[in-house]
């Protein structure tokens, strides 16, 4: 087994174990047990908290790289918003 199916399976496993208990803490323990509330209490006692996890959540989700070449040939910037040094589209066409 290839090691991308393998974080992919562990990965999944976590989210699926998370939700079972989120859910049992919901309707089968007193109020405050579920996972975000516990995430919203942690946030108050160490603010520095959500900083960590979004830097470490952007670290985890940002592109690598550019944009594969079909999809960046599709999806042009509007006029006047491609990068610098980036001919027009229309370069060397009919004036209107």
């Amino acid at each position: 087994m290839q090691a991308n199916v393998i974080v992919a399976l562990l990965l999944l496993l976590s989210f699926v174990v998370v939700g079972v208990w989120d859910i049992y803490a919901n309707f089968g323990l007193p109020p405050g047990q579920t996972v975000s509330w516990v995430l919203q209490d942690w946030s108050r006692q160490w603010p520095v908290l959500p900083l960590v996890m979004g830097l470490l959540l952007g670290h985890l989700l940002w592109p690598r790289g550019g944009l594969p070449t079909e999809v960046s040939s599709v999806q042009r910037p509007a006029v006047g918003l491609r990068p610098a040094g980036v001919p027009p589209v229309d370069a060397g066409g009919p004036s209107r």
